[in-house]
């Protein structure tokens, strides 16, 4: 590579490499003459020949063994071995320098092997206090940072055709896979997209190489492929509830409930049952802190709070009641949701709603009950200067195309 700047007392440079080591050239460019030629110190093969001499030049015969271990989450440590046909002890491990992953993928580099004749073997250090109990799962994750792709393996890559060719996809969250503890979700609905190619040149659905067991999720990983992780519900306790407004989000009160969670393995139920004041005795013993929900005088729609349930319940009935004057809570309203899903539409003024969820029992569920929520909320007036194009707000809150964001805290 050979640079000049003309208005630098038109100097110029040469790097060259050679075997791995870079030498550099410098020189006037006008007269093309070189004033020294030096090697330059600190470069990655230079520094691994002195950092790990004794991990190059490895007899191959028998090819090479790659030992990764974790002393944290997420940091690898290697070392690296001839090949043996009894493998190495403990002992014999415990006496080998270790690098960090990144070291050991450029190690690898400087040995001519097919990735077949490069063995990686996971292992739990015996000083390590950190448990590696999924080790086997990360191996695909770990056989691409050290850039070994797994030979043994049906499928040769993944990739999300979507994301390569910029295709338009639908803009809700798709769920293509799911585990005992977990259920994962690509950003849009583009599972025809994400796909896995296979040794016999075909390619199938990531999805479908989850199910069959020929790729697991740390191929995802190690392939780039964007997905979101959300933790399964616990069946064995009652549901939570989370509202959510463009203003901000709440855990609603739980009050009293009866919850039973079924055995998939003999059918048999374990049922909760709790115990609590009334919605009315809790807003009076203080249970609350309001929401505080803005509406727009301009929006003829009232403001609207989601209702978020860890597990989506069957049947929602909504009690509203205001507070009045003399102190008491009255009620105002009863609403029956046709959808679980929906919002409630909130009163103006200091207001108590009372959820009332039910979940029903069904031959195969795995659950079924009755919970009560509640919440309050109060509902504020947001004026518009008619000689501006913006809203008095509170801070950190804009209003845009007659819509109110919370920059921080919006859905």
């Amino acid at each position: 590579m050979k640079v000049s700047d003309p208005t630098a007392n038109r100097m110029a440079y040469l790097l060259e490499q050679k075997n791995g080591d870079i030498y550099m050239a410098y020189g006037r460019a006008d007269i093309n003459k070189l004033l020294w030629v030096f090697k330059l110190e600190g470069t990655y093969n230079g520094y691994l020949t002195n950092r790990y001499p004794e991990l190059l030049g490895l007899p191959t015969t028998k090819g090479l063994e790659v030992y990764v271990t974790k002393f944290s989450p997420g940091a690898y440590r290697c070392t690296l071995k001839s090949g043996k046909n009894l493998g190495y002890s403990t002992e014999e491990l415990m006496e080998s320098d270790f690098t960090d992953i990144k070291d050991m993928a450029q190690i690898l580099t400087t040995y001519d092997l097919p990735p077949e004749d490069i063995t990686i073997i996971p292992y739990q250090h015996p000083l390590s206090s950190f448990l590696w109990t999924d080790a086997e799962e990360e191996l695909p994750l770990i056989e691409a940072l050290l850039g070994v792709p797994g030979w043994h393996a049906d499928v040769v890559m993944l990739e999300d055709k979507a994301e390569i060719n910029n295709l338009p996809t639908a803009s809700a969250l798709e769920l293509f896979y799911e585990d005992g503890m977990y259920e994962y979700y690509f950003p849009s609905i583009r599972s025809q997209y994400v796909v896995a190619h296979l040794r016999n040149g075909k390619e199938i659905p990531v999805a479908d190489a989850l199910r069959e067991g020929l790729i697991t999720i740390y191929d995802l990983d190690a392939w780039g492929i964007a997905y979101y992780r959300e933790k399964k519900p616990d069946y064995a306790e009652v549901p939570t509830l989370t509202l959510a407004s463009r203003w901000e989000k709440q855990q609603a009160w739980l009050g009293g409930y009866t919850w039973t969670c079924v055995s998939t393995e003999d059918g048999a139920g374990t049922q909760i049952t709790a115990d609590a004041a009334t919605v009315i005795q809790a807003a009076k013993a203080g249970e609350f802190v309001p929401m505080t929900v803005y509406w727009a005088a301009w929006d003829s729609s009232p403001p609207v709070v989601e209702l978020k349930f860890t597990i989506p319940p069957d049947a929602v009935k909504v009690l509203s009641y205001r507070l009045y004057a003399d102190g008491e809570w009255r009620q105002t309203k009863t609403h029956v949701l046709t959808e679980t899903g929906d919002g409630i539409s909130l009163i103006q003024g200091d207001c108590l709603y009372e959820i009332i969820a039910t979940w029903d029992e069904k031959a195969d569920g795995e659950y079924y009950g009755s919970a009560v929520y509640a919440f309050r909320a109060a509902t504020k007036p947001m004026e518009e200067d008619p000689g501006s194009t913006t809203t008095t707000l509170p801070e950190g809150y804009a209003v845009s195309s007659n819509r109110s964001t919370n920059p921080t805290n919006g859905d």
